[in-house]
Order: structure tokens, then C-alpha cells, then sequence
């Protein structure tokens, strides 16, 4: 569950820039974040209530670059990479405290670079406790100079 979080939190929070990545407008950003977990033990599906966060933070101009690197933790890799000035995707494979998860993030952004929206979904399994499936869904906004 940290991973995810931190990976949707990472949005906001970015890295220095590579060529055709995926560019936000720099200053205040609020973002939304909805976190879905379900878990499989001894057989049986357990849903979590659905978790929702919101954030503001302020983005410095050399923070305003998206970087796979930069969402996700040590112990991911990422591949498939896909990204433009509008949007973002990437597969990811994360092995952390012996618990392996792969999945995928996709993120867009309007033109005028002040909207943004994206999804998450990690599957895996917990040893010695079953499967779990997390997902997220993102909404940001820019609201202003910071």
C-alpha cells in the first residue's frame, strides 16, 4: 500500500527532464487520489474501503517533469515506457519485503498543461497470505502561482 501511495503522491512530484516527457505548469497543484485494495485470503475476496486523499503542493519549475524513476520506489522497474508532452504510461514490477507486485500507470494532461488526471493498478500476492490487487485513480488541477 505505501508503494502505491507514494506512487500516486509522486505525481505532483517529479524529477528533472528528458526529452518528449510529460511537462505539468509549474505552482500550486491539488490533487485527489482514490485508492482501491482487495485482498484474497483462504479463498476469499476482501474488498478495503476505497481510501481518499487530497493534496496541495507547490511545484518549483525543475520539479515539473514527469519520470517513471520518479514514481515509483526502490525495488520497481519500470518498462513499456510511453510519453509525451500530453500523457505518460509505463509498466512497473516492484519486489519489496518479499512481496512481488507488477502493474501499470497511466497519466494525461490537458494542453494547457493546469489539468491532469491518471490511473494505477499493481497485482501481487503477500506471502504466506494470498493475493492482492491495488489500484488508484488521480485528479489534479492547477490552482494558481505559488
Amino acid at each position: 500500500m505505501k508503494l502505491m501511495t507514494a506512487a500516486i503522491f509522486a505525481i505532483a512530484i517529479t524529477s528533472p527532464a528528458f526529452a518528449d516527457e510529460l511537462t505539468i505548469k509549474p505552482g500550486n497543484w491539488q490533487s485527489q487520489n482514490v485508492i482501491t485494495m482487495t485482498m484474497q485470503m483462504n479463498g476469499q475476496d476482501m474488498a478495503m474501503p476505497a481510501q481518499t486523499q487530497t493534496r496541495t503542493e507547490c511545484v518549483a519549475p525543475e520539479d515539473a517533469v514527469f519520470s517513471p524513476e520518479k514514481l515509483t520506489e526502490s525495488g520497481c522497474t519500470t518498462s513499456n515506457v510511453k510519453s509525451s508532452a500530453t500523457s505518460l504510461s509505463f509498466d512497473m514490477a516492484c519486489n519489496q519485503n518479499g512481496m512481488a507486485m507488477t502493474g501499470s500507470m497511466d497519466f494525461i494532461l490537458s494542453a494547457d498543461k493546469k489539468k491532469g488526471s491518471g490511473t494505477f493498478q499493481m497485482n501481487g500476492s503477500i506471502p504466506g497470505q494470498g493475493a492482492m490487487s491495488v489500484s488508484g485513480e488521480l485528479t489534479s488541477k492547477w490552482t494558481g502561482d505559488c
